[in-house]
Order: structure tokens, then C-alpha cells, then sequence
């Protein structure tokens, strides 16, 4: 009798999260957590939407050849998950997309997450401060997901500012601490 009822309760959800997981979501940085760990014990990292996004290859302006070919790459690449597992690879695949805005760089990410039916994690490295934030970061996206880092140019000149102002704050702790010897 228990099991007659609660059968159709497993299958009817399984059914459901299988529907789920073929809606892709956007994760994108808990703004009241930040990337580092909390002291509650919460390291979830990521809150998400649903992605409802129309684009697709389909509709996406965009050559045909060229997207015959982005398609077939990631056909390929989702084909050799278990080769890169055979290998010891990560089974990581990268793309660049460049341009200015309005180009259709995020409809084509949202294109490539419609595809695979993956998630996507956007994130934010301006808010990322040391390299163990950053390993934190990517052990906590999940498998089969996209994960986008935006205006990495803009990253890259906040990084190279802090260093620069370290840099400063350094040297001038070396000019304090200086022995000064009588002569």
C-alpha cells in the first residue's frame, strides 16, 4: 500500500526535475555573500534565474557557415567528455567572443546554453581578490555549464592597480623599517 503510493511520487518527481534540468538557469554572484566563505557554513556562492532566453542558433544573426562550425565544435566536445576523462584532461572547452556591445556576444552565450542545455555562471572578476577566491569560485559552479566572464580587459587594469598599489605600500614599509647605523 505505501509502496503504490509513493511510487507514483518518485516517478512523478523525477519527471519534474528532469523537466528542470533541461530549462538552463543564470547564476550570477550572491551580492550579500560575496565569494568568500561564510561563517554559517553557507558556501553557496550563486543565486540563479531561469534562463528564458529565445535565442538560438536558428534565430541568431549570425554567418551560417560559422555557426555550423560552433555547433559541430560543441557537438564534438560534449561527444568526447569521456576521452578527456580517459586522458586525465579537464573537460573544459574555451571561447573568446569580442566586440562592442550590441554585437550579440550574450545572445550567442545564450544560444550555446540553449544547445547544450547548460547553466550558465556569470562572473564577476572585479570582485574576486585572491587566486584561493577564485579556485572557490570555479569548484563551485556545476558540471555541464557555461561560465562567462565579462570585460575581462576592465578585470585586468583593476587587478594591475592593486598590484601596483601593493607595490607601493611595500616599498614604503621597506623605507620606515630601514636600520639607520651610526657611523
Amino acid at each position: 500500500m505505501v509502496f503504490e503510493a509513493y511510487f507514483p511520487f518518485i516517478l512523478a518527481e523525477s519527471i519534474k526535475g528532469k523537466l528542470e534540468l533541461k530549462t538552463p538557469k543564470l547564476f550570477s554572484m550572491k551580492l550579500d555573500h560575496g565569494y568568500s566563505y561564510s561563517q554559517d557554513g553557507d558556501d553557496n556562492k550563486w543565486k540563479f534565474v531561469k534562463l528564458d532566453h529565445p535565442s538560438t542558433f536558428q534565430t541568431l544573426a549570425m554567418d551560417t557557415e560559422l555557426k555550423i562550425s560552433i555547433m559541430e565544435d560543441l557537438d564534438r566536445f560534449v561527444k568526447r567528455r569521456e576521452y578527456y576523462r580517459k586522458v586525465g584532461k579537464a573537460w573544459k572547452r574555451g571561447y573568446l567572443l569580442y566586440g562592442p556591445p550590441g554585437t550579440g556576444k550574450s545572445s550567442l552565450i545564450a544560444a550555446m546554453a540553449n544547445y547544450l542545455e547548460f547553466d550558465i555562471y556569470n562572473l564577476d572578476l572585479t570582485a574576486v581578490h585572491t587566486n584561493c577566491e577564485l579556485k572557490s569560485i570555479l569548484l563551485s559552479t556545476g558540471n555541464r555549464s557555461i561560465l562567462v566572464v565579462e570585460d575581462i580587459d576592465c578585470s585586468v587594469s583593476i587587478t594591475n592597480r592593486i598590484a601596483n598599489q601593493q607595490a607601493l605600500c611595500n616599498a614604503a614599509k621597506k623605507s620606515k623599517n630601514r636600520d639607520v647605523s651610526p657611523i
